[in-house]
């Protein structure tokens, strides 16, 4: 009965773990593709910036 009971007891906390860590990976994997997509955005407007700085710049030389 004790040997059942204990059996029990490690299969859910093996599966209250496995869950665990499976959340913990998915929540990771969210916030990498948040992460992500705001590097994505600063670099887009990192580009934008420097296309723009570049152009005024030419047209302040007059290239």
């Amino acid at each position: 009965m004790i040997l059942i009971g204990l059996y029990g007891l490690t299969v859910l906390s093996f599966t209250g773990l496995l869950g665990a860590v499976i959340s913990a990976i998915y929540q990771n994997h969210q916030a990498h593709k948040q992460f992500a997509r705001t590097m994505r955005n600063i670099a887009r407007f990192d580009m934008a910036r420097g296309t723009f700085i570049k152009f005024a710049f030419h047209r302040s030389a007059g290239f």
